[in-house]
C-alpha cells in the first residue's frame, strides 16, 4: 500500500451544528483526524451522536458548520469538493433506481462520466460481487442483500481513492451482513481504496484497523488495547 501512503482525507477541528425551534444544537466540534487510503476505519457510538453526519462531512457531501475537510496528495492540499469523482458512497437504504435493472444501476457513474465501456465494466462488477446472473433484476426483484451488492458494485465501479458507507449491513440478516462485509474487505483491499464505515456492529467495527467512537459529544480514536479488551465473540452472529 505504499503508493497510497501520503493520500489522506485530512479533517480539521471540524464541527458541525444545527438549529432547531431558536436553539442551537451541537453535534460535535472540534474534531481533527486524518483518513488515509488504503486504511479502513470504523465509527461507532450510540444513535443520534453524529456518526453519519460526520461521515456526509468527511465524504464532502455536506460542509461542516466549523473547521475544514480537505484532500492531502504528497504533501498538494485540495479542497474535498475537488475529489468527489474520486469517492464511492453506499447508504444503508441502498439508494437504486427503481426503474433501472441491476446492470444499469451500476453503469451509471461511468455513464455520467462518458466512460464508453460503461456496460462491460459494470457487468465485470456485477461478475465481481456474485450477481452476473441477475443483471436485468431491477431493485424490486432483489433480495435486501442482493441490492446491497449492487449498491457495492456502483459505489466501487470507477475504482474511487474513498469508499464511505452508512450501516452498510444494518439492513441485513446475519448471514447476508457477514457477506456483504466480506466483499467490501475485500474490495477496496484489491484496488487499494480507504474504506469508513459507520456501524453499529462491534464484530465488523473490530475487522477495520482503526475505531473512532462517538461519547457524550466527542469522537475518540479506540487505541489497539481497548479493542482487544471490546472484542466480543459473537460465533455465527458476528455482524448482528
Amino acid at each position: 500500500m505504499s503508493s497510497h501512503s501520503h493520500s489522506l482525507i485530512e479533517l480539521h477541528q471540524v464541527g458541525q451544528s444545527f438549529v432547531t425551534h431558536q436553539h442551537s444544537v451541537s453535534l460535535f466540534a472540534d474534531l481533527t483526524f486524518s483518513i488515509e487510503q488504503g486504511h479502513s476505519y470504523a465509527i461507532t457510538g450510540p444513535s443520534g451522536s453524529g456518526k453519519s453526519s460526520l461521515l456526509m462531512l468527511a465524504s464532502g457531501l455536506e460542509q461542516p458548520t466549523a473547521g475544514e475537510v480537505v484532500y492531502s496528495n504528497q504533501g498538494h492540499i485540495q479542497p474535498i469538493s475537488h475529489i468527489r469523482s474520486e469517492i464511492g458512497f453506499i447508504f444503508q437504504q441502498f439508494h437504486l433506481l427503481p426503474e433501472f435493472d441491476a446492470l444499469n444501476n451500476v453503469a451509471l457513474p461511468l455513464k455520467l462520466r462518458g466512460h464508453k465501456q460503461a456496460l462491460a465494466i459494470a457487468k465485470e462488477w456485477l461478475d465481481k460481487v456474485g450477481l452476473g446472473h441477475r443483471l436485468k433484476h431491477k431493485p424490486a426483484e432483489l433480495s435486501g442483500g442482493e441490492q446491497q451488492r449492487v449498491a457495492i458494485a456502483r459505489a466501487l465501479v470507477f475504482n474511487p481513492k474513498f469508499i464511505f458507507a452508512d450501516e452498510p449491513t444494518g439492513n441485513l440478516d446475519a448471514n447476508s451482513a457477514g457477506e456483504i462485509a466480506d466483499l467490501l474487505f475485500e474490495c477496496c483491499r484489491d484496488k487499494g481504496a480507504g474504506l469508513v464505515l459507520v456501524t453499529h456492529s462491534d464484530s465488523l467495527a473490530q475487522q477495520t484497523q482503526h475505531q473512532l467512537r462517538f461519547n457524550a459529544g466527542k469522537c475518540e480514536r479506540v487505541s489497539a488495547q481497548q479493542r482487544a479488551e471490546h472484542t466480543v465473540e459473537r460465533g455465527s452472529k458476528r455482524y448482528a
